[in-house]
C-alpha cells in the first residue's frame, strides 16, 4: 500500500479526501475513493516543484519552488517581505503566489515569464545583499513593487499587476547589473 502524502494537502478539492503518494507522483482521491486528479513532482525527489493535474490528464496548476535554484537565497519579493519582518505566508507574499499559479502560470507566456523571472531574481537579491543601502533598497521594493502589484490583483486589474510588476523588475535588474564598457569606450 502506498503511503499518504502530506506534502500536497493545500491542493486536495475535497475536505474529506487523501493523496496517496507513489514515486513522484501524488494521487488525489476524493472521500469516496474516486482518482480526482495527480501532482507530479519535477526537478527530481526533494524538488518542490509541482505540477497538478486534473483526472483526464490535463494540467490545471503548476506549483514553483519558492528558494532559489542557484542557491543564491529567496527570491526577490520574498527576500524584500521578510526583510520587512513579515513571514513567509503573509498576506502580500500569498496573494502573489495565488496571482502567479491561477492567473500567470495558466497562459504559455505567463508561464515564459515566471521562468525568466526565476532566472534572473536570485541574482538580484545577491546583488542586493552586496549593497550597503539594502534596507533603502528593499524598503523601495517593498513601497513600489510589492505593495501596488497587490493592490492591482485586489482590485481584479491583473493585466496591469503583470506590467506593473515586469517593468519594475526588468528596471531594477538593469539599475542593479554590473556597468559593462563597450570597446568604443575603452
Amino acid at each position: 500500500m502506498a503511503k499518504r502524502s502530506k506534502r500536497e494537502k493545500a491542493w486536495r478539492d475535497d475536505p474529506g479526501g487523501y493523496d496517496i503518494e507513489r514515486g513522484s507522483t501524488i494521487e488525489h482521491y476524493d472521500r469516496d475513493g474516486n482518482l480526482i486528479g495527480k501532482s507530479k513532482q519535477r526537478g527530481g525527489r526533494n524538488s518542490e516543484e509541482w505540477d497538478r493535474f486534473d483526472d483526464k490528464g490535463k494540467r490545471v496548476e503548476r506549483k514553483y519552488n519558492r528558494e532559489s535554484k542557484s542557491g543564491g537565497g529567496c527570491y526577490l519579493t520574498t527576500a524584500c517581505v521578510e526583510y520587512q519582518g513579515l513571514p513567509d505566508n503573509c498576506y502580500e507574499l500569498e496573494t502573489l503566489r495565488r496571482y502567479r499559479d491561477n492567473y500567470l502560470l495558466s497562459t504559455s507566456e505567463g508561464q515564459k515569464e515566471v521562468e525568466s523571472y526565476y532566472q534572473i531574481s536570485p541574482t538580484m537579491v545577491d546583488r542586493i545583499k552586496q549593497r550597503s543601502n539594502q534596507a533603502d533598497i528593499y524598503q523601495k521594493i517593498y513601497q513600489e513593487l510589492v505593495s501596488p502589484t497587490v493592490r492591482l490583483i485586489e482590485s481584479g486589474q491583473n493585466e496591469e499587476a503583470y506590467r506593473h510588476y515586469k517593468r519594475y523588475v526588468e528596471s531594477l535588474n538593469n539599475e542593479l547589473s554590473p556597468v559593462r564598457v563597450s570597446k568604443n569606450e575603452e
